[in-house]
């Protein structure tokens, strides 16, 4: 399946004279790889973080800052962000989840926002300027400012990422925390720290969108502190929320939806955001468990069973 899309969307793409299509698929898995992160954080911890936006310019400006310092290999700008992000989330992690809720909502926001305007307050980076990227992160022989080869590399770490996933959501540790979402006494019952587990999962989360901004930066070329702001955060809820909460495949298919509407829809018409909005409220309101939801309710009689 992964070595499939690898080659056909290429392939199609080249048949249809349609470059522009890898890079639409490719901001397709970079936003997946972000979504299915925080829907780590919402769909098995049911706390919704509207501060991941962070953590994903934290990624993106790891590559740029490294850049500008003459490195340019991409295994140290994946290790920074990594890094940089895991201490971040380490920091803010306990602080937001003694609260829920909105509370827990607003704390991350807020972070998100403290760090918006850090960005835009540094002129040395650009300031509310963004910055352009000087190259590409290079991975051995592989140069991710190549279109074909950041595709490649983007499936990959997606289906990793997804298959991790499936995994933890598999695990005592994941169904526990899913339980905790109803009852946490009952769950810690268990034997489980929860509180313990819920800050490894926000940790995790945080790195791993990281590392999706580390991509996004070598997708755009570019990096900005409008990353950080609220309406990247919301985009990546949304997506969650459209593909099905708490689903593996889920953000994936919300990720599809968003993005090729987006794409294609304004050559449609340019009063497509009506409609686009009536079908998210549509979608959300009728479909209880997403997009994914709706359509393997589509399926046979005894194949009805959640992904």
């Amino acid at each position: 399946m992964i070595l499939s899309t690898c080659v056909l969307v290429p392939t199609v793409c080249f048949w249809f004279d349609a470059p522009h299509l890898v890079t639409l698929a490719t901001r397709i898995a970079i936003l997946s790889i972000a979504a299915i992160s925080l829907n780590l954080l919402i769909g098995t911890c049911g706390l919704v973080s509207f501060g991941h936006g962070m953590y994903l310019a934290i990624g993106a400006y790891s590559v740029s800052i490294l850049q500008t310092t003459g490195v340019d290999n991409g295994f140290a700008h994946f290790s920074a962000a990594t890094v940089v992000a895991g201490i971040a989330a380490a920091l803010i992690g306990p602080l937001a989840l003694r609260t829920s809720g909105i509370a827990f909502i607003m704390v991350t926001l807020a972070f998100a926002q403290m760090f918006f305007y850090l960005m835009i307050s540094l002129r040395v980076f650009g300031g509310d300027d963004g910055m352009s990227l000087a190259g590409h992160s290079l991975l051995g022989p592989l140069d991710l400012g190549n279109r074909l080869g950041l595709f490649e590399v983007s499936v990959l770490l997606l289906a990793a990422i997804t298959a991790l996933s499936q995994l933890f959501n598999r695990s005592t540790a994941g169904y526990a925390l899913r339980a905790a979402r109803q009852n946490v006494r009952r769950a810690e019952s268990l034997g489980l720290d929860i509180h313990r587990l819920r800050r490894i999962v926000y940790v995790v989360s945080a790195v791993l969108t990281a590392d999706a901004g580390s991509l996004f930066a070598n997708l755009n070329s570019y990096v900005s502190p409008s990353y950080s702001a609220w309406p990247m955060s919301g985009d990546l809820i949304l997506i969650v929320v459209l593909g099905g909460m708490g689903s593996v495949f889920g953000p994936i298919v919300g990720a599809i939806f968003l993005l090729s509407v987006e794409s294609f829809a304004p050559g449609l018409s340019e009063h497509w955001m009506l409609p686009y909005g009536i079908a998210i409220v549509w979608i959300v309101m009728t479909a209880r468990h997403g997009l994914l939801g709706a359509l393997l309710a589509l399926r046979p009689a005894g194949k009805e069973r959640r992904q």
